[in-house]
């Protein structure tokens, strides 16, 4: 079976993603991690992360 990582592409973010990527950020995941969680593009992780003005941590952007 091919998983479709980024099956909400481009959808817009219901409050239950919102307090998912809030919660993972907040939990020190990687935008890997909440990206296949929420089944997005890393992209639009970061772009809605800066959007609501949540910093991530600097393990979770790869720096």
């Amino acid at each position: 079976m091919t998983e479709q990582a980024d099956l909400n592409t481009g959808k817009e973010w219901s409050k239950s993603d919102l307090f998912s990527l809030r919660n993972r950020i907040e939990h020190g995941r990687t935008v890997c991690h909440i990206a296949t969680f929420l089944r997005r593009t890393e992209a639009e992780v970061r772009e809605k992360a800066a959007e609501l003005g949540l910093n991530l941590p600097l393990a979770a952007t790869g720096e």
